[in-house]
């Protein structure tokens, strides 16, 4: 949808989105709505890849969405509440910091924002800090750290904050749709529930073979539609055929390039008392459980929202959601929205929620809501922006790495400048010839 809604505003393009389910029934349906300017990879880690500057140049790309976003809303004049905030990740640990302290050290050195980070006054183990980051945290009292991370859980010894929010991201989306439907009449189609089955790429024009697959008893049809470019944003790769007559093949480098992974989250409703929240967490247990860093180069994490819910029962509420488990999946065409909720990722969150968020303890507390979805993650953890080296009729804006609704708006904006001419220099965002 944001790469739709920046086409139509910065080009005269006629747009045509082509959904195979329904608009946002997706992992944006099914999420927590937190909205953040990160990667699932440490920062000096991309820096060894791609250099400071180019590393650097990727982070500030996706802080300058925080503008954009509100430009949407204020354009738009979307309803959907949103809520910014400070939000804290907590670490159990110093250890845990290193990274965090790399990174901080490399974002001075490229005269980009720091993290800041604060640790407890009181532990003994400081000394596992390199000298050479001291003046890039700060010490305060233990109960300070806990007081930020809501939580009475004396493991965590450390935190850092960061610019967050919270939205309902499927309703942003869903209004979206309706603003894009009434502003540009001629120029946006949307087709729900037509799944693109084929690809073909050609020198001056791109032919997709599509299917309609409602649940409705009407019959299936095939649609052939002619197109000058194709922007792929999409978890479903797997299901899709690429065949490229004007350049090398693409298919076998196009289903490597993305790895899938079912998230797993929880989330009941409180009385609506408190403001709105994004809070995570590096557990020990859970990271011991998950074998130290994951495929992404990134430790994994639980993570807890709060935002402000719809009416129920003449009453409005806060939505409480807990997330952080998931289970990778080499091929996206396994997974079904329509399996059960994993018992175990659910013992996960439940042993996290006992341990260390005890404020939504009580004696009749119960999960409203139980929920998983299909995350799509690239093979570097950074979203793939821009055409495909082998054919440029050929566009990606993909790549949810676990974090999603920033990095697709910074992606929608150059897809759209993309389009209209405008050359970019490289960046850590380009798709390979793999």
């Amino acid at each position: 949808m944001m790469t739709a809604y920046f086409t139509l505003k910065n080009t005269e393009k006629n747009v045509l989105l082509l959904e195979g389910s329904r608009i946002a029934h997706g992992s944006t349906g099914h999420n927590a709505g937190q909205v953040i300017a990160m990667f699932e990879r440490e920062f000096h880690d991309i820096v060894k890849e791609f250099g400071l500057e180019k590393a650097a140049d990727g982070e500030k790309a996706l802080h300058s969405a925080w503008i954009l976003l509100d430009e949407i809303f204020q354009e738009a004049s979307l309803t959907t509440p949103i809520s910014s905030f400070v939000g804290y990740n907590g670490y159990a640990g110093v250890e845990l910091l290193i990274d965090e302290l790399k990174n901080n050290a490399l974002r001075r050195e490229a005269g980009i924002q720091t993290m800041p980070i604060y640790i407890a006054d009181h532990i003994k183990d400081i000394e596992k800090i390199p000298n050479e980051y001291r003046s890039l945290y700060q010490m305060i009292p233990h109960k300070d750290i806990l007081s930020l991370l809501e939580t009475e859980d004396s493991q965590y010894i450390a935190v850092t904050s960061q610019k967050k929010a919270v939205v309902n991201s499927a309703l942003m989306v869903d209004e979206l749709v309706g603003y894009l439907l009434n502003k540009y009449k001629g120029r946006f189609q949307l087709a729900e529930h037509t799944s693109v089955n084929e690809v073909v790429l050609e020198n001056h024009m791109v032919l997709l073979k599509t299917i309609t697959n409602r649940k409705d008893g009407k019959d299936e049809k095939v649609y052939d539609v002619n197109c000058k470019k194709i922007v792929l944003c999409t978890n479903g790769f797997g299901r899709v055929r690429i065949t490229n007559n004007s350049g090398k093949d693409i298919d076998t480098a196009f289903h490597q390039s993305v790895q899938g992974a079912i998230g797993y989250m929880s989330g009941y409703l409180e009385e609506l008392n408190r403001q709105p929240a994004g809070l995570s967490y590096y557990d020990k247990e859970f990271l011991r459980s998950y074998n130290g860093k994951d495929a992404y180069h990134e430790a994994p994490y639980f993570y807890v929202t709060r935002r402000p819910y719809e009416i129920e029962k003449e009453e409005r509420h806060n939505l409480i959601c807990i997330g952080g488990p998931e289970v990778l999946l080499g091929d996206t065409r396994k997974y079904l929205r329509e399996y059960e909720f994993n018992k175990k990722m659910g013992e996960k969150i439940s042993e996290f929620v006992k341990q260390a968020y005890k404020k939504i303890q009580g004696e009749h507390f119960q999960y409203k809501f139980q929920w998983h979805g299909l995350l799509c993650y690239t093979p570097g953890g950074i979203r793939l922006i821009g055409p495909d080296p082998k054919n440029k009729n050929l566009l990606y804006n993909l790549g949810c790495n676990g974090v999603g609704i920033i990095p697709s708006i910074y992606g929608g904006m150059k897809i759209s400048k993309i389009l209209a001419g405008e050359e970019f220099p490289p960046s850590i965002f380009d798709p390979k010839d793999l």
